[in-house]
């Protein structure tokens, strides 16, 4: 097993065309210079120690054309977009390191890509429409990373594909039921609590019906609560009116218009005592069958 750090003397190889150091106890950064390589069609610096980002130089190298691969190493922050440099290149295997941010758009270049494993990492975002691209992609793992938002349609598409590891992740949504995803032992989704649907197999939730009664939007909410108010104030409006027109009336009564117990003044006994003179036989002004009428003077 080879220990140290990789020489930048390596890129004085300007006709090497394979470079194996893969298994061994490499360390540091990969040197710029071996981007001086220009023949190369082959990279294998798996399962060492290095560390630090890939340098540009190296992604450069539209040469490499038949297995780019840094899996099981310390690698660092993002990757670069120069990747899409690599447009004859057949396998790209980053697995195992700590790459970080989305995957690049210019991925999309790497036409002749059959097998891409970026797994083990901390890539984040969405699964990129630029994958979409790559038609003839067989093999995918994105697993155990940050990734989000729903499976993107454009992997029901991809024909070739005989191998998807979606797996710890955080996707959402509805697993598809076309393409790859009709295949359980072709998939692999587990770890990402928020997918549901798919196939049986899968043993994943029942996707909640679309069915069922949406939300009020805040709009909607808003136009009622308005309503509401409105009617509470037509309603109050209502009311005094009524209690309005009521009060008029009753002052506006003539002394005839006024129930019988109100038209005569209220007098005591001892008031009709004193202005009868006692009830005097001089004051009788007729006598009935049902009592006396006396006349008085107040």
């Amino acid at each position: 097993m080879l220990t140290g750090e990789i020489l930048s003397s390596i890129g004085n190889l300007t006709l090497l065309n394979r470079l194996y150091l893969w298994f061994n106890d490499f360390y540091g950064e990969i040197p710029q210079s071996l981007g001086n390589c220009r023949q190369l069609i082959e990279l294998k610096l798996s399962n060492n120690n290095m560390s630090g980002s890939i340098p540009e130089e190296v992604l450069s190298l539209s040469t490499i054309s038949i297995i780019f691969r840094l899996a099981h190493n310390q690698l660092s922050r993002s990757l670069p977009s120069q990747v899409g440099s690599l447009a004859n290149l057949v396998e790209l295997d980053l697995s195992y390191n700590k790459l970080t941010g989305p995957i690049p758009s210019s991925i999309s270049k790497c036409l002749q890509l059959e097998r891409l494993s970026l797994a083990v990492n901390s890539f984040h975002g969405e699964i990129p429409p630029a994958l979409g691209t790559l038609r003839g992609l067989r093999e995918l793992d994105v697993s155990h990373n940050d990734f989000s938002s729903k499976i993107p349609r454009f992997l029901v598409q991809l024909t070739d594909l005989n191998y998807l590891n979606l797996s710890l992740n955080k996707l959402e949504g509805e697993v598809p039921k076309q393409g790859v995803f009709l295949n359980a032992s072709a998939v692999s989704v587990f770890e990402n609590s928020n997918l549901c649907g798919g196939i049986a197999e899968l043993n994943l939730p029942s996707c909640k019906s679309n069915t069922s009664k949406p939300f009020p939007t805040k709009k909607v909410i808003v136009i009622a609560a308005v309503a509401a108010i409105l009617s509470g104030f037509i309603l109050c409006f209502c009311l005094f009116i009524i209690w309005y027109r009521r009060k008029t009336s009753k002052e506006n009564l003539s002394p005839t218009e006024l129930p019988f117990e109100h038209r005569f003044s209220r007098v005591s006994y001892k008031e009709l005592f004193r202005a009868t003179d006692g009830f005097s036989e001089t004051n009788v002004i007729g006598k009935g069958r049902y009592g006396t009428v006396y006349k008085g003077t107040t």
